[in-house]
């Protein structure tokens, strides 16, 4: 509910002639933006914000023993690696020299490494 005295302050600060238009103007926006703001069309106040993936891949430094480089994921602030068993932890911090990988680019390094693609939809949560 619009206090009377905010909505006639809102309708002069806008130069509106009614407090109707006022309120029309105010109503969709908690802080007073016109109605056709992001806020209006159901955005939120920052716009469309997606949520961040829950596990994002990495590709060290190639070495001699890995000359594709080893396959890295975190997920929830752990750190993983695929080795030839699964998924095993190493810890919180990436190492120097990672590149970050899109999940085409880590499907496509489980194709060049012979491994199935399976491995990367089994990053387990970690226990606490």
């Amino acid at each position: 509910m619009w206090h009377p005295v905010f909505v006639r302050a809102q309708a002069a600060d806008l130069g509106l002639d009614d407090v109707g238009s006022a309120f029309r103007a105010t109503r969709n926006h908690p802080f007073g933006g016109p109605e056709d703001s992001a806020w209006a069309a159901g955005q939120g106040m920052i716009g469309r914000v997606t949520r961040p993936e829950t596990v994002r891949y990495y590709r060290t430094p190639r070495t001699m023993a890995y000359p594709h480089g080893r396959l890295l994921a975190t997920r929830e602030g752990r750190l993983l690696v695929l080795a030839a068993d699964g998924w095993v932890t190493l810890g919180r911090h990436l190492p120097s020299g990672v590149e970050p990988l899109d999940r085409e680019q880590a499907e496509r390094w489980c194709r060049t490494e012979d491994v199935d693609l399976a491995w990367l939809d089994a990053v387990p949560h970690p226990t606490r």
